[in-house]
């Protein structure tokens, strides 16, 4: 009980995020699902990192890169967290105190329109589709505390209105929003040992997953036509796409060497992976800025020599992997 009481008792002013998300890194956030798991996994006093092994199968979509998220299997056996859905039948606001009364974290999908943590990108300018992480709510003074991306914060008053009773839920045939909890009873910290042996056998798993054909490769033979899409779309679509394609691209591969270098510091084979994987990332970034020229010159680049050097790092990281994981 006293992990949970940690993270309930958590404010802005007392949080520091994990290293993951320090401006050191070359993307400090990755998407608002895994960046607030790895802080409610820190809030609790919990390693994040040995959750991070879904990122060796992260893979290209088609017009994306996988969306990651740590599983609910590794979270249930690393920690003993369980993440549930919610069916939300009664008033919005009822159900998230109902929750918190019971020691459970709501998983809310909200507009970032209300989020005043996104000041300068969505709040009260766009509406963007996103999840926080409540952790505390006073409705009397309509406050509540949130785990959102990188940061947890705190809205208040108008936000509050917005977020929990939208005036549109008083309509008929309002959809309500996506909910899940996290459920905290059966928390735990293991010694690092035995933490490492589970994160291990979870790599294994998800290394299974990896793509058969290099999606590097693949990735980079589209590259072409997505730069023409970005010029015909302007700002909007530059931002859109760097989200889903390079964004998920270099954090993935950001968190999984994060993940191999602490699964086994001295295993060559995983170090020779995880900086393959750190090259990848860097490039991933350096393609980011590079995009952002084409968007505004209205110019598209040739990407070749970048891609091929890219994909040639992905099959080192795939050749060594098996060696560590096999």
């Amino acid at each position: 009980m006293q992990l949970q009481q940690r993270l309930f008792e958590l404010t802005p002013a007392s949080f520091t995020p994990h290293v993951l998300h320090s401006f050191e890194q070359n993307f400090r956030e990755t998407n608002c699902y895994a960046d607030l798991v790895i802080e409610l996994v820190h809030g609790l006093g919990l390693e994040p990192v040995a959750c991070l092994g879904y990122t060796l199968a992260a893979d290209f979509e088609g017009d994306q890169w996988t969306f990651g998220k740590p599983s609910h299997h590794d979270l249930e056996s690393l920690y003993g967290i369980r993440i549930e859905e919610l069916s939300l039948y009664r008033r919005l606001l009822d159900q998230i105190a109902t929750q918190l009364q019971c020691g459970s974290v709501p998983l809310l999908e909200v507009d970032a329109f209300h989020l005043p943590d996104t000041a300068g990108i969505d709040y009260q300018t766009s509406h963007a589709k996103t999840t926080i992480a409540i952790t505390y709510m006073d409705v009397a003074n309509k406050t509540i505390r949130y785990f959102h991306n990188a940061t947890f914060a705190e809205l208040k008053d108008e936000d509050f209105d917005g977020l929990l009773m939208p005036l549109i839920s008083a309509q008929k045939g309002y959809l309500p929003p996506y909910c899940e909890i996290v459920k905290l009873d059966f928390v735990k910290i293991r010694p690092a040992h035995e933490l490492r042996a589970i994160a291990f056998k979870s790599a294994q798993f998800h290394l299974k997953k990896r793509p058969f054909k290099n999606p590097i490769e693949r990735y980079g033979l589209g590259i072409e036509a997505h730069q023409q899409a970005i010029i015909a779309g302007g700002l909007p679509a530059y931002h859109a796409y760097t989200f889903v394609a390079l964004r998920q691209l270099g954090s993935a591969h950001q968190l999984g060497a994060h993940f191999l270098r602490w699964l086994h510091a001295d295993d060559v084979n995983l170090h020779i992976a995880a900086t393959a994987f750190e090259q990848i990332s860097a490039t991933a970034k350096m393609l980011v800025l590079k995009l952002a020229r084409v968007s505004n010159s209205g110019k598209p680049a040739d990407f070749t020599t970048i891609f091929s050097e890219m994909s040639a790092q992905y099959e080192i990281a795939s050749r060594h992997l098996k060696l560590a994981l096999a």
